[in-house]
C-alpha cells in the first residue's frame, strides 16, 4: 500500500520467514524512490545489485544461463521471477556474487 501510494510498483518479490520474523525481498519499479520512502518511514532495508535476464524460451535458455554462471564460477544467492513481462517474455532477476562477471 505504501509503495502504491507513491506510484511505485513491486516487479519481483521473495519472502523468507522464520518463527519471529520475515524478510521480504522486493524489486521495485523505482528503487531510488523506495529507498527515500523507507528512510522517511524508518523501514529497515538493505540494497543489493541484481542482474535481470529476459528469456524468450525459458526451457532452453534457463539451462544455458545457469551453465554459463557455473562455468564462470558465479554463485547465485537469490533468484526472483519478475511479476511483469517486459516485451512479453519471461524474465528473472538474479542476485549473484559477481554482477560484473554475470553481466
Amino acid at each position: 500500500k505504501l509503495l502504491n501510494m507513491q506510484d511505485t510498483h513491486v516487479v519481483a518479490l521473495s519472502v523468507s520467514e522464520s518463527t519471529d520474523s520475515a524478510i521480504a525481498r522486493i524489486i521495485a519499479s523505482d528503487p531510488a524512490r523506495v529507498e527515500k520512502l523507507f528512510r522517511e518511514k524508518n523501514v529497515p532495508f538493505g540494497v543489493s545489485q541484481v542482474v535481470v535476464v529476459e528469456m524468450r524460451e525459458v526451457a532452453t535458455q534457463l539451462v544455458k544461463l545457469l551453465a554459463a554462471l557455473v562455468m564462470a564460477e558465479v554463485n547465485v544467492h537469490f533468484a526472483y521471477p519478475l511479476l511483469i513481462r517486459p516485451r512479453g517474455f519471461a524474465a528473472i532477476a538474479l542476485h549473484v556474487d559477481d554482477t560484473e562477471c554475470a553481466s
